[in-house]
């Protein structure tokens, strides 16, 4: 079962991560079939539901060409499941796939109301695009992260 959410800036770079990373899983507990089930509240930045629906429906096809059996559970309904997972520490595993610096140099900006939800990278004010060469260190935590890159932005 893998719980999915697409955000405001994914697209096809961040779903060949996950496919990437389906690979390195099914090496270590072997290749089983996939459930993708939608799960827009993994995330404040969740995508329009336009682009989500596209962008889950194209991971299908990508982790189908790559030869796994994928089911895609409804996107848009109220869902109600159960899971139990009896085993060692590897039976519940999470991913987060960022993509490149400025989307997520972007994601901060958006959070922080420099920039409009509907920004690209290329849509940066030209003094945000030269803080991109100087990479932000995720601190202990995200919030730490962002009042440090908010202090940097007031500075």
């Amino acid at each position: 079962m893998v719980f999915v959410c697409i955000e405001l800036y994914d697209s096809k770079q961040e779903l060949a991560e996950a496919t990437e990373e389906f690979g390195s899983l099914s090496e270590l507990i072997g290749k089983r079939p996939i459930v993708l089930c939608p799960n827009v509240h993994l995330s404040i930045d969740r995508a329009p539901e336009k682009q989500a629906t596209w962008l889950i429906g194209e991971l299908e096809r990508m982790l189908i060409a790559k030869g796994y059996e994928v089911h895609l559970l409804s996107f848009g309904y109220h869902k109600q499941y159960g899971m139990e997972c009896d085993g060692n520490v590897g039976s519940v595993v999470g991913r987060r796939f960022y993509g490149s610096d400025q989307k997520q140099f972007l994601r901060l900006l958006t959070r922080l109301g420099v920039c409009p939800p509907e920004s690209l990278p290329n849509d940066m004010p030209s003094w945000a695009k030269i803080l991109t060469e100087h990479l932000l260190k995720v601190l202990g935590s995200r919030r730490e992260t962002y009042n440090v890159a908010k202090k940097m932005l007031q500075d």
